[in-house]
């Protein structure tokens, strides 16, 4: 394991993507309160507006037909807050006091996990350099967070491949989960290792028939704007063939960020799969999986600076 050098977490409309800017921003109100440094939502619009930001969310990238939606970062950040402390209730390890956001005196042990979320998406944003790198932990954390949600899976991403080539890694998570898959599937990249697939999960039936309920997880740490087409990489159709099945799987695309409204509604939309961001796999998450110890050193010694 490599153990990183300690890094800087600054004000960065451009952090998560263009398509996670009031993401990023909320996130950084957040880790402002981790590192016990007291700052309002109104110093950090004004700051955002010093930047030269444009101060209309709407403006953004996804349009909407809501004249509702807020139209000032002020506005914006709080409603993504409240949205993180609805969905979380007792999982949000954060108080909104006013202005404010501040960490609770005693956050409970289940809020860890959204800090951990929280800690490994702002270290790949902002330099982490350790190894086991991000999206090998988050693979393995969403992988295992699936399986404690009840969709029997198995890894197949960088994470859990050793050497394996595909067909060795596609037999070994089709026999973890139940799945009798095709022992030459085609067709295929010749040097195909994991079939653009993280993790694969399947609801099984005792008699070992085709219909089986079956599901593709596209993990990734990468910038919003990446997102639609990770969703599309696994081609279901192709898929089904490999797992001897004519039901297409699900798709799933796993995120550590908390996608924004608008964003969300528009992945949906498209009718690819479901999206798991980091408001619905805080809860599920595993015990501290291999790297996560240096993602938390970094954070705790990665400077903040406005």
């Amino acid at each position: 394991m490599t153990r990183p050098t300690s890094g800087t977490i600054g004000l960065a409309i451009s952090a998560y993507g263009e398509r996670a800017s009031a993401s990023a921003f909320a996130d950084y109100l957040e880790i402002c309160a981790l590192k016990r440094r007291k700052l309002s939502l109104a110093s950090l619009d004004e700051a955002i507006r010093d930047h030269g930001w444009s101060s209309d969310y709407r403006s953004l990238d996804i349009a909407s037909d809501d004249d509702e939606l807020p139209v000032s970062w002020a506005d914006s950040l709080m409603s993504l807050v409240r949205e993180r402390e609805s969905a979380l209730r007792g999982r949000y390890p954060f108080k909104i006091s006013g202005a404010y956001v501040t960490l609770k005196a005693s956050p409970s042990a289940a809020s860890r996990q959204y800090v951990r979320l929280l800690r490994l998406t702002a270290a790949h944003a902002y330099g982490f350099r350790g190894r086991p790198s991000t999206d090998v932990v988050f693979e393995r954390l969403v992988s295992a967070a699936l399986q404690k949600r009840g969709l029997p899976s198995a890894p197949m991403g960088t994470g859990s491949r050793s050497n394996k080539t595909f067909v060795n890694a596609l037999e070994t998570a089709g026999k973890a989960v139940g799945l009798d898959v095709s022992r030459d599937p085609y067709p295929r990249q010749r040097f195909a290792r994991d079939g653009k697939v993280d993790a694969l999960s399947a609801i099984t039936w005792s008699d070992g028939r085709p219909g089986q309920f079956t599901w593709l997880t596209q993990a990734t740490v990468g910038e919003s704007s990446t997102w639609i087409s990770k969703m599309k990489e696994p081609d279901p159709a192709i898929w089904a063939g490999y797992l001897n099945e004519t039901l297409a799987p699900q798709i799933i695309l796993a995120i550590p960020h908390h996608v924004e409204p608008t964003h969300l509604a528009y992945l949906l939309a498209t009718r690819v799969g479901t999206v798991a961001d980091r408001l619905r796999l805080a809860g599920y998450l595993p015990d501290e999986v291999e790297g996560e110890d240096a993602i938390r050193e970094w954070f705790e010694a990665a400077q903040v600076e406005l």
